[in-house]
């Protein structure tokens, strides 16, 4: 619960679970069908896990709590993480592979959520974009 309390928590938890609550409440006033709530969910968990495909330095700053250095030399930006903490080179390698696989399970999550809501099994549709979430803040928070 601490973790969940965190800065990091408030940022990927606790602001996208209000906006998933507003789009709940508006629907519920508005009388409107939840067509879109699946596909805001998955979103959601993609654009909070894309980042980490591109940019290894996430991983370990964000991640593994490594604070990364820059330095600008010779023309050339350099970033250069001090590892002296009790990080191991296998463990940066594992979570990475991790956070990539969690990417294509979330994409995969994505046009499965597109489909249901196109054939209209809203309740699926929303479920599975909520599985998505999970899988995502489940990494961002606990590893």
């Amino acid at each position: 619960m601490k973790k969940i309390i965190s800065k990091k928590g408030i940022i990927l938890i606790i602001i996208p679970a209000f906006a998933i609550f507003l789009q709940f409440f508006l629907r519920i006033i508005m009388k409107k069908d939840f067509n879109t709530i699946g596909i805001s969910l998955g979103g959601l968990s993609l654009g909070q896990l894309l980042p980490f495909f591109h940019f290894d330095h996430f991983i370990s700053s964000k991640v593994l709590g490594i604070n990364p250095h820059y330095k600008f030399e010779h023309g050339k930006f350099i970033i250069s993480y001090d590892t002296s903490a009790n990080v191991k080179p296998e463990e940066i390698e594992s979570i990475k592979n991790i956070f990539i696989i969690a990417i294509f399970i979330n994409l995969a999550l994505f046009l499965i959520i597109i489909y249901l809501g196109l054939t209209n099994h809203i309740i699926l549709h929303t479920l599975f974009g909520l599985i998505s979430c999970v899988v995502s803040w489940y990494l961002l928070i606990y590893k």
